[in-house]
Parts: structure tokens; C-alpha cells; sequence
């Protein structure tokens, strides 16, 4: 992460010089450190203890020094030249040794490193030190002199055009040029002020993730121009959400420039006038969402329409003790609270999500996304956030936590969803606040419901009213689409969908998983035939699992149709292999044995994930989507994903990520490794015809 620009008052003070020592000992890295000090350097030191560790460092720190105590030998001399090439203008590297001479120096120079120092010489380290100090210094200057003389021009031209988006342009991760909207809208007076500055100083921490690996896909010409949520951070260190458009740009000297634009909405006065006064007749001016009234009206013209997938929750966002807040910094700032707060909120919210101020310290959202579970993780995610943030409000700083109380919309009843929702919050209030309350609606199957149920999947079944959509799964490796997931739907007696979390507990309570998993089979082998050249992703139950007579079956299915049976991949959720791993070992050597590729979906929460990839060498892993959601602004989950990618780069195991619903999760993914994507974001589910 980039330091933070310093405040004109902080520019007389000596820059501080970020330092890196790798060393078996943390005196190493003190007399490093006091050594620098004596000499007026303001140094940084941070010891490294292992090679990883000193490569995740190099990149994340950009530092200016890296000592390296070469003879516990944590590092090898040769990789030098390449952990400097990993930043620009690369680190200078100094190599500690007991006793210097000019065979180990030659040695030094060779592997790529600057010089070698002692610490039983102190002069002689601190002028090596203070020399390699200033040609970096000199090095940066030089760069981003010559990226801002080389796109100057442009830079011209853009600002004569009059474009009222803020635009920057990025080359090497350095500001190289910026419009005037663009310095507006970080508060800046000059283009000076931010000119050859890493464009991460520009954004909060929360947002490094995401354009990292936007501005990585960007300069390999594969990011589709989505706009990415980021929170910009202004000349005070405040931060604000804006939308973000990356685009590549022409290559000057061999160096691409990439062009950041914030969208504004351009069209006739008019137009713009009525939009403005319809949006302000609508939202709330403090939270920038719906007004009460205008909410509850979306809300129940939203619940009217079917869920496209997934599950659909109600979530009210309460302010705990807004009375105490509101008591200690007035309720006019109160108010500027709220703003903040919404504006932190929407920070984690998807594009298709609703909100809306419910009262004056409540917020209600309506959240679609693939499971129970992924709401829940957005509860804890929204609570986790608000709770370890400082909300600076005039002079002042404030602490507040949320209690959130959310409830599913059964059908289309928003109110009842509401009225659960709301229940809940008060609930968790009575129990203290900053927490998550469920309210689940009051269970009313009966025997009766599920005999009903499995006479309408029996009846279906006969008149073949079964139906399967498609969902593509995207590569982010520039690959086309050629492989798409398969979902199953029961089409009703008037034609509308049910949905399969609607219909396969019964289906299972009665026994006739196995049979509709067949449906689903004999369907996709009819579609492989149909549709030439894709690939379709097949998922069967437990049931079918532990059916020795199924892969024979499907064998003959796919014979009989003329398919190339690696056309097929049969997809099981990895709970259910870990139940079973016997029948998970037979399974999945009679589907390699009759060239049927298979997937273990919702992977990464099993037992033993890593050992259950290295003992079935699935083709496929589809990595669970309650790893998608927040994945952009929480580090642990993306040490998760990595850790997987990883392994499964190391069994030949190919990465696909499950319910991927916004382009922040797309770029972190993207930085990550992971081969593909699927879910909402990508293209919602399809009905497939067949013939």
C-alpha cells in the first residue's frame, strides 16, 4: 500500500524511506534501523523473516531499501534481479555480510544487487544506504517527469475538449495527468498536487484490491469496461464512493496509459433538469437513497417480480442508540452521520440491490443473491465494517454499530418480509444491538403439502414439464464462452417457474431426486447434441452419488446421441463428497473412465478441501460464492481464494468462481488467478429450447 500524501505543512519535514531487512534476527534489523537514524535518515524498517514473505512485502510496501542478510541465507542470490523487477523503479538491494571483499561484491553486483555493506562497518553502510536513497529518488523523478512531458499533449487536448468527467490517466501506476473535474473531485488546486503520484494514493485501502487487478486485466486487454465501486480518497484523507470506467489507451514510448473516468450523465438541459427533479422529488438528499415513501412502492413492485435465482431477503439497517448520537454531536450532524453511513453502505451493495431510508436512523435494502448464506455473510460483513470505523463528524469522531434485522420474502409478500424484518431488529436492539437477527416465516408444510408436492414433481416428470436454463460461465483468460452451467426448473400448470429451492427438499423427502436427476441428464446429453462445440456443466444429487447403475446409464445416453463425452461435466457440491468418500472415489473413477469430466461446486468450506482436490483430480473446482461476497474489501477471503488457485494450479485442476455479482469481485479475481467466472454479473440464466 502506498503512503499517503503528505500535507503541505509535512513537505519541510525529511521524506521518510520505507526499508525492508531479511534476517533471521530482529537485532539485524535494528541496528539497521539505528544506524539509519543516526545518520538524519527517517527511516521505516520492517523485517522480513522468510523469502515469501520479503517478495508479498517488496510488492505490497515499495520500498526503497531492501537489506538482505545473505549469509543465514533466506534468500537466494540469484533471485535478486527478479524481486527487483517486480516494482519500478526497482528497490535497491544491499546485501549484509560479516566481512566484505571484492569477490563477494562481484558476486553481489552479478545476481543484480547494488552494493554489500557490515554492520561491523556502520560509514561505510549508511553512505551505500544514503547513495542508493537518492538514485531512487532520482529514478522516480525521472519517471514521472518523462511520463507527464510524453502525455502532456494529450492531457491538452483532453482539457480542450471540455469534458466535465473527472478523467486521470495512469502509466506504470503513477498519475502522469489529470482534468480539472478529476482534481475537483479529490480537492485538489493543481495538477501538480497529484502529478507523478502512485494512483493508489488516490483511492482508500478497502479499494487497492479491486484496481489492482482491474488496471492488471486492463493492461492485458481483457477488462470489459465495467465500472468498478471505489472509494476515492481526497486531499483531507476523506473517502467517497465513485464509479470508476478503466480504459486502455494509446502506448506512448512503449509505456500503456490507462484512462480512469468517473461517468457523469451528459443530454439535453431539459432532460437533465426533469431527471434531476424527479430524482430529488424520490431519494432522500441525506442517504442518496429512496425516500420512505418511494421504497415501500418499489418494494412491492419488485417482490411482484420472480426471483431470476437465488434466494431475495428484506435487511433494516438500524443505528443502535441514534438518540445517544444524535444527543452528543447535535442532530443536525447527526445527520451528516447518516450521509456517512450510507455512503459506507453502499459500498457494499450490488448493482441490482433497493434501498431506502425507512426512518431517520434506519435504512432498509432489498438483496437478491444465491443463498441464505450469502445474505448472512453480507449481514456480518455491513456490521464488521461500521463497527471497526471512526465516522468524523465536524470536529468530532464518532463510534456507532447496526443492528440488522432481515427476513425472506416468501412470493411476493414484501409486507410480511417487512413486518419480519423489522420485528428482528428490535429484538437484537433488546439484546444489546450490533449484532444480526433472522427472522424466518413460520413453517406451515404439512404431510398433506408433501404428497401434493410429489404428485406435482411425479406429474411434471410425465408430461415432461421439466425445463432447463443456461448460465454462461465467462473465462477471464480471453478464452470464448463455450461452457455453460445448466439449471432445472419445473414449469407450473399456468406456466410460470418454480424454482428448485422451492421443490427438491420435497423431491428428496420422497425419494425421486434420483429420478429427476436423470431428467436433467437425458435433457443436457439432448442439448450437447443439439449445440455443437459447448460444453455444459451438469450438477446431480446425493442421491445419484451412491447409484452405482448411473454412470452405465449416462455412458449409454451419451453413446446413443453420438456426443463426445467430454462435452459433459457432472458437477457435485463438495459436502456431499465428504459424506461420502467412497462412493466420491467410485463415482468420479467411472466418470474419468467413460470420458465424463466432473466439478466439485461450493468448494472451499469442506473439511478437507486440499486433501479431497489432491485425491479426486477434479477437472474442475467452482469455488464457493459465499467466498464471493466482500471478497474486493476483505483480505482474508482473498488469501483463501489464492491458497486454492494455488493448489489447484498444482493438480492440474481447473478455477471457476461461483456467483460473481459485480465488477470489484471480477478484478480481484482477476489478480488472483482464477481461470473463470460465472453468476448474475456475468449474464443472468437463460431458457434453453430443444429440439
Amino acid at each position: 500500500m502506498s503512503e499517503r500524501r503528505p500535507t503541505p505543512a509535512a513537505l519541510s519535514r525529511p521524506e521518510p524511506v520505507v526499508v525492508v531487512v531479511l534476517s533471521r534476527t530482529e537485532e539485524t534489523a535494528e541496528a539497521v534501523n539505528r544506524l539509519l537514524r543516526r545518520a538524519g535518515l527517517t527511516a521505516h524498517c520492517r523485517r522480513v523473516h522468510d523469502g515469501a514473505d520479503l517478495e508479498n512485502t517488496v510488492e505490497a510496501q515499495r520500498p526503497e531499501l531492501v537489506f538482505i542478510a545473505a549469509e543465514d541465507r533466506l534468500f537466494p542470490v540469484e533471485a535478486i534481479a527478479g524481486l527487483r523487477a517486480r516494482q519500478q523503479p526497482p528497490p535497491a538491494v544491499i546485501l549484509l555480510l560479516n566481512e566484505c571483499s571484492e569477490a563477494a561484491s562481484e558476486t553481489a553486483l552479478a545476481a543484480g544487487a547494488q552494493d554489500i555493506a557490515s554492520l561491523e562497518a556502520p560509514k561505510r553502510l549508511v553512505l551505500v544506504a544514503q547513495r542508493e536513497i537518492a538514485a531512487q529518488r532520482n529514478a522516480r523523478a525521472l519517471m514521472a517527469a518523462h511520463a507527464a512531458s510524453r502525455d502532456y499533449l494529450r492531457a491538452l487536448t483532453s482539457l480542450r475538449e471540455g469534458s466535465t468527467d473527472p478523467i486521470a490517466e495512469v502509466a506504470e501506476g503513477i498519475v502522469i495527468a489529470a482534468n480539472p473535474a478529476w482534481l475537483a473531485l479529490l480537492g485538489y488546486s493543481e495538477l501538480g498536487s497529484i502529478n507523478g503520484l502512485p494512483v493508489m494514493d488516490c483511492f482508500d485501502p478497502l479499494s487497492h484490491a479491486a484496481l489492482r487487478g482491474a488496471l492488471h486485466a486492463c493492461l492485458e486487454g481483457r477488462w470489459p469496461a465495467e465500472p468498478l465501486r471505489l472509494r476515492a480518497r481526497d486531499a483531507h484523507g476523506a473517502a467517497r464512493p465513485i464509479d470508476v470506467v478503466l480504459s486502455l489507451g494509446a502506448a506512448n514510448d512503449g509505456e500503456a496509459v490507462i484512462s480512469l473516468r468517473v461517468p457523469t450523465v451528459h443530454g439535453d438541459a431539459e432532460e437533465d433538469l426533469r431527471s434531476q427533479l424527479e430524482r430529488a422529488i424520490r431519494m432522500d438528499p441525506t442517504s442518496g437513497f429512496l425516500h420512505r415513501a418511494h421504497l415501500l412502492g418499489a418494494l412491492v413492485e419488485r417482490c411482484r417480480q420472480p426471483v431470476a435465482g437465488g434466494v431475495r431477503y428484506l435487511a433494516c439497517v438500524q443505528i443502535d442508540h441514534p438518540e445517544q448520537v444524535a444527543d452528543r454531536v447535535g442532530p443536525l450532524a447527526a445527520e451528516g452521520l447518516v450521509a456517512q453511513l450510507a455512503d459506507e453502505l453502499r459500498c457494499h451493495l450490488s448493482p441490482p440491490d433497493l434501498g431506502g431510508r425507512f426512518t431517520g436512523s434506519s435504512l432498509v435494502f432489498l438483496l437478491e443473491r444465491g443463498t441464505q448464506e450469502d445474505v448472512e455473510r453480507w449481514t456480518q460483513q455491513v456490521t464488521s465494517s461500521v463497527r471497526n470505523r471512526i465516522f468524523q463528524i465536524a470536529d468530532r469522531t464518532v463510534h456507532i454499530t447496526l443492528t440488522i434485522g432481515w427476513a425472506r420474502v416468501i412470493a411476493d409478500d414484501a409486507d410480511d418480509a417487512m413486518s419480519r424484518a423489522l420485528e428482528a431488529v428490535r429484538s437484537g436492539r433488546t439484546d444489546g444491538g450490533d449484532r444480526t437477527v433472522r427472522r424466518d416465516p413460520i413453517a406451515t408444510a404439512n404431510e398433506s403439502d408433501d404428497r401434493a408436492w410429489a404428485q406435482r414433481i411425479k406429474t411434471a416428470l410425465m408430461e415432461n414439464r421439466f425445463r432447463l436454463q443456461q448460465q454462461p460461465i465467462a473465462s477471464l483468460q480471453g478464452r470464448p464462452t463455450d461452457s455453460f452451467d445448466l439449471l432445472v426448473r419445473l414449469q407450473d400448470d399456468d406456466g410460470s417457474d418454480v424454482l428448485p429451492s422451492e421443490f427438491l427438499a420435497a423431491a428428496q423427502r420422497n425419494d425421486l431426486l434420483r429420478a429427476l436427476d436423470r431428467w436433467v441428464l437425458a435433457a443436457t446429453v439432448a442439448l450437447a447434441h443439439q449445440r455443437a462445440g459447448r460444453g455444459f456443466f451438469v450438477r446431480i444429487s446425493a442421491d445419484s452419488l451412491a447409484d452405482r447403475t448411473m454412470v452405465p446409464w449416462l455412458k449409454s445416453q451419451v453413446g446413443s446421441a453420438g456426443v463426445d463425452p467430454s462435452r459433459l461435466v457432472v458437477q457435485i457440491p463438495e459436502t456431499d463428497l465428504d459424506r461420502d468418500p467412497e462412493a466420491a472415489e467410485r463415482l468420479c473413477d467411472a466418470l474419468r473412465e467413460a470420458g465424463i469430466r466432473f466439478a466439485v461446486e461450493h468448494y472451499g468450506h469442506g473439511t478437507d478441501p486440499l486433501h479431497l482436490m489432491a485425491r479426486l483430480k477434479p477437472n474442475f473446482i467452482k469455488i464457493d460464492g459465499k467466498l464471493m461476497q466482500g471478497l474486493a474489501q476483505h483480505a482474508e477471503q482473498q488469501a483463501t481464494v489464492r491458497m486454492l488457485v494455488k493448489h489447484a494450479k498444482r493438480v492440474g485442476t481447473r478455477t471457476i468462481a461461483e456467483r460473481v455479482e459485480d465488477a470489484n469481485t471480477m478484478a480481484v479475481l482477476f489478480a488472483l488467478g482464477v481461470e473463470s467466472i460465472q453468476g448474475r454479473f456475468v449474464q443472468k440464466s437463460e431458457a434453453v429450447t430443444l429440439g
